[in-house]
């Protein structure tokens, strides 16, 4: 498809990764890894083949990781549900509390490291209030 797409005029590629990312280490819970993974979840290997047919059809890949909000991935697991802005909802992330950008960070860091080659790095940020 990635071919197609090029030839259509795109050239970028837009990757909310979510849950399906193969996050490690502290974020191992919250990814394609973790114990909770969805049948739909990428292994790293998949998602290096996904980058590299994307390269080389002339897609910049452009990662998106929600950094504030859209966190249902992560605050829904009870390791990091403190995190929440309000209990109830595992939407959005409290940003003053003091794991909160340690989490963004490792987040970020991950998605960086697995994309070597990104001019770009969409962080989310939208519907937060």
């Amino acid at each position: 498809m990635f071919p197609a797409l090029r030839e259509w005029g795109a050239t970028g590629l837009l990757l909310e990764w979510e849950d399906t990312f193969p996050y490690t280490r502290e974020l191992l819970s919250v990814g394609s890894n973790g114990p909770s993974s969805s049948s739909g979840a990428y292994s790293g290997e998949e998602a290096r083949q996904l980058l590299q047919l994307a390269g080389d059809s002339g897609l910049a890949v452009v990662p998106l990781v929600q950094t504030f909000g859209h966190l249902e991935f992560v605050l829904k697991h009870d390791e990091w549900r403190v995190l929440r802005e309000v209990e109830a909802y595992p939407s959005s992330m409290c940003p003053s509390h003091p794991r909160a950008l340690p989490l963004v960070m490792s987040l970020i860091k991950q998605i960086v490291e697995f994309h070597p080659d990104i001019q770009y790095l969409h962080i989310g940020a939208d519907e937060v209030s």
